[in-house]
């Protein structure tokens, strides 16, 4: 299990390397990376699939690309991450 969580903290170490930062409001910050956490942890950079719009638990999209993936997703992933947009 150490073994694991170490692996675990390290990849999003190496992911996570900044947040958002929005002076003045908190909670709205709070939801930018929330959000931004949730697209992350939902692609792959090894996979040749589109994320899912319902992230994880949702399959339902199985690889296909629709405008809401290029329009709410992808620009939030590409100026942090190409690698993985």
């Amino acid at each position: 299990w150490d073994s694991l969580l170490e692996s675990h903290i390290s990849a999003w170490q190496d992911i996570w390397r900044s947040g958002i930062e929005i002076q003045g409001n908190d909670t709205i910050a709070a939801a930018v990376n929330a959000s931004l956490y949730a697209i992350l942890s939902s692609v792959d950079a090894a996979s040749t699939w589109s994320v899912s719009p319902g992230g994880l638990p949702k399959n339902s999209y199985n690889g296909h690309v629709f405008w809401d993936c290029e329009t709410w997703m992808l620009p939030a992933i590409v100026p942090f991450h190409p690698n993985i947009a």
